[in-house]
């Protein structure tokens, strides 16, 4: 469970890199 919520907020903070670039 502690590995997807992590996976899950370093898959959104990519997103947010990518859109923000």
């Amino acid at each position: 469970m502690m590995f997807n919520w992590k996976t899950m907020f370093v898959g959104l903070l990519l997103v947010s890199l990518i859109v923000a670039g």
